[in-house]
């Protein structure tokens, strides 16, 4: 049997968090197209390395809420970067009620 997850909702500093993570993904694309504007490709290994990490990131420390149920659950790397998302929210199947909804983000404790 699977222990419950331990989450809470996501506050000011996990916003920030994730804020500079993106930025940090952004950063190289800036750099290569001031520094060698004629070279753009040369950041793209950069950026998908990043992006790679940022997404293993958050798939690790994100779990969903149903909004039907109220069952929490987290997904894994592949369904938390090609499932469609707004802000705080993702669409996805809850895996104890079966419906789909725009689930929402909660942070993962321990």
């Amino acid at each position: 049997m699977t222990q419950p997850l331990r989450t809470r909702e996501p506050d000011f500093r996990d916003r920030l968090r994730y804020g500079a993570m993106i930025a940090a993904v952004i950063a190289p694309v800036v750099i290569v197209l001031v520094v060698a504007p004629d070279q753009p490709l040369y950041a793209l290994p950069v950026v998908f390395a990043l992006l790679f990490l940022l997404i293993l990131y958050h798939a690790r420390n994100t779990a969903y809420r149903c909004k039907h149920c109220g069952h929490e659950f987290a997904v894994p790397v592949w369904r938390d970067a090609f499932s469609p998302h707004m802000f705080e929210t993702k669409y996805l199947r809850c895996p104890a009620c079966g419906k789909r909804s725009w689930a929402k983000a909660l942070v993962r404790e321990g």
